[in-house]
């Protein structure tokens, strides 16, 4: 099929998607890693060393926390944005709805356990009594407020799909300033301690989340969570099961990285004694920074590709993977020679002056990880919305397993040697990644009919028009008869126009993405546009309440089989082809 030049297969919108989405997300988690990093800056100026171990030793406490995340919320996310996409707003609802009932009553079992447990727990990783004492006054409000932040933590990732990507970049600021003042006041001030560490953390995230709320309250809000499902016990459980598909192939790992963890404060402390578990938390503190950005960026990535998925436009999801990887490596070599260069002055920032230059050889050495580290999460997330859960398994054992191994032969070489085992096994995780990307069968095969079945294009009356023909001509190619053809090719062309009309006086021009896939004998079209947000069927419709003109009657014998929906910031409108007795 002939294309014109304004007309192309180029999906350049969801990458250009993605890194919209990514810029204010990771404004959003700035404010989660700065309380990370705050937390032991103020702990290793104003309380010193035994602080900053204190922190190292609630690494397998944080790891539980992040497991039962992954177990129950990871997939909430890429979920929301298929069902939306595959099943409508409703669906997604009472999927949210369904599984944040179960994340809040699983992880206040489990926080209530770890709170009754709490001294046996921290014992099994160190028997310093003062040490534990320390440990305890930051261990009990953390797990505390686990149940509260989580479930905050999953109705942001399910706004997310709505897409009001500025108001929640606000959320990083609000937690940054107020995580500034707040630990000042509580451990600079009040002199509470490692426990006024933990409070101003929990305060300051809360005061970010109040996004949220306002999101909630206002009209742009499309997920809202429908607790009505709960009335249908099987139905819960199926969207719990939908969401354990992805959570399962995390929970091995965290379970895994809880006993490791355990294992890698002992070998650093084989290494060089408390100094090199202070030396690594300082290093893990700054490269939580790597870790927020590659959560953010693939929760974007994750959003885009799913969306994709859900449409069964494999050939621009594959576009969108390579491209997205290229520029995650470009911005972990920069990020990575960030954290080199400035090693030093990051290293000063947490009070480490007794043990300055072991310390900044560490950090150079892990910043050199960064690229690595980067790049085998967004593929080893690839594989889980693809179902290559085989593939995911073998670059997560790379990451974790190896790391003790690797470690133990180099803890002689002391806390440096320790630090180039622990973040060498992303450099191992990295090539696995790639070559198990480059297999032919990793996407889902997607038949060649020599039709045009998605296309890309600037909004114009003559761009219109052709789009409207190329519809005409894949509906003619797929057997749906000329008079259905014609008439659903017309819709096209008078929602292009419709668009164009609303958005012509805007400078910014208005990129239009229409998406022809023949499944089981029906027909999935979709528009896509990154404009404001606007339900399409229902103007249009009110744009023509004289029934007896030809629009009308074409609106009018389509309206049963649209639906609209509003995800990642843009507009969604997906139909059936117009029935042959309305001509």
């Amino acid at each position: 099929m002939e294309k014109t030049g304004a007309i192309v297969r180029d999906p350049d919108i969801f990458e250009k998607k993605i890194l919209r989405l990514f810029v204010p997300n990771a404004l959003n988690s700035s404010g989660v890693v700065f309380i990370n990093l705050l937390g032991p800056v103020i702990a290793g100026q104003v309380i010193g060393e035994s602080a900053l171990a204190a922190i190292a030793l609630m690494a397998p406490i944080l790891m539980i926390d992040e497991g039962l995340h992954d177990l129950l919320g990871s997939g909430i996310g890429r979920l929301v944005s298929r069902l939306k996409v595959q099943s409508g707003s409703e669906t997604a609802n009472r999927f949210l709805g369904a599984v944040i009932f179960f994340v809040f009553l699983i992880y206040f079992g489990a926080a209530a356990a770890l709170l009754c447990l709490r001294r046996p727990i921290i014992g099994l990783f160190t028997a310093d009594a003062a040490l534990i004492d320390v440990v305890l006054s930051y261990y009990v409000p953390t797990v505390a407020a686990m149940p509260f932040l989580e479930l905050l933590l999953c109705l942001q990732k399910a706004y997310l799909a709505d897409g009001d990507a500025a108001l929640f970049s606000l959320k990083g600021p609000i937690t940054t300033v107020s995580g500034l003042f707040l630990n000042v006041l509580f451990v600079a001030v009040l002199k509470l301690g490692l426990a006024g560490v933990a409070y101003a953390a929990i305060l300051s995230t809360l005061l970010g989340y109040s996004v949220l709320l306002i999101h909630r309250l206002s009209g742009s809000a499309g997920i809202r969570p429908d607790f009505s499902v709960l009335k249908d016990r099987k139905e819960c459980f199926c969207f719990l099961k939908m969401e354990l598909s992805i959570g399962k192939e995390y929970a091995p790992w965290d379970l895994y990285g809880i006993f490791s963890s355990g294992i890698v404060n002992k070998l650093f402390l084989l290494a060089g004694g408390p100094q090199a578990l202070a030396i690594w938390s300082v290093t893990d503190s700054v490269m939580g920074i790597a870790a927020g950005i590659s959560i953010q960026f693939n929760s974007c990535f994750n959003l885009v590709t799913n969306l994709l998925l859900g449409g069964e436009d494999i050939a621009a999801c594959r576009r969108v993977v390579k491209r997205s990887a290229r520029v995650l490596l470009l911005l972990g070599v920069l990020l990575g020679g960030v954290f080199f260069l400035l090693a030093g002055p990051l290293v000063a920032l947490f009070g480490a002056y007794s043990y300055y230059d072991a310390c900044r050889s560490a950090l150079r050495i892990a910043a050199c990880s960064v690229p690595f580290l980067l790049y085998s999460r967004m593929i080893r997330e690839l594989f889980l919305s693809l179902g290559k859960n085989g593939s995911h398994r073998i670059v997560c054992a790379c990451e974790n397993v190896l790391v003790i191994p690797v470690m133990w032969l180099l803890v002689p070489l002391g806390a440096s040697g320790a630090i180039l085992g622990y973040y060498g096994t992303f450099l191992i995780a990295a090539g696995a990644a790639f070559l198990l990307s480059r297999r032919k069968d990793v996407f889902p095969a997607e038949k060649n009919t020599g039709a045009l079945t998605s296309f890309f294009f600037p909004l114009t009356p003559e761009n219109n028009a052709e789009a409207a023909r190329l519809v005409w001509e894949f509906l003619t190619d797929a057997k749906y008869g000329r008079a259905q053809s014609y008439l659903t090719s017309l819709l096209v062309e008078e929602c292009c126009r419709f668009v164009w009309a609303e958005r012509r006086t805007k400078t910014k021009p208005v990129s239009m993405y229409i998406r022809l896939k023949v499944s089981d004998g029906k027909l999935r079209l979709i528009f896509c546009d990154d404009g404001p947000a606007f339900n399409l069927m229902k103007t249009v419709q009110e744009q023509h309440k004289d029934m007896d003109s030809p629009e009308a009657k074409i609106i009018t014998a389509c309206s049963r089989n649209m639906q609209y929906e509003r995800i990642l910031e843009m507009n969604y409108l997906q139909l059936s082809p117009c029935r042959e007795e309305t001509s």
